[in-house]
């Protein structure tokens, strides 16, 4: 899934992320355009990949690096 990085944090999902941390945490380092004129917000974003029986407390972080 593509999320906004600081989905991680917050209060509300805390009982979310300890029953269901993603296996892999892909974190981009540019920021994403979602329009036509390529114009970006200050959101950084990750894709989040949940592997199905993973149960570990822990994701493996990655990073995309655009040059």
């Amino acid at each position: 899934m593509l999320l906004r990085l600081n989905y991680f944090w917050g209060k509300v999902r805390q009982d979310f992320w300890k029953n269901n941390m993603p296996y892999k945490c892909y974190v981009h380092n540019r920021r994403m355009s979602f329009t036509d004129d390529w114009k970006t917000d200050s959101i950084e974003y990750c894709h989040m990949v949940w592997k199905k029986w993973h149960t570990t407390k822990t994701t493996e972080l990655s990073l995309i690096f655009d040059f």
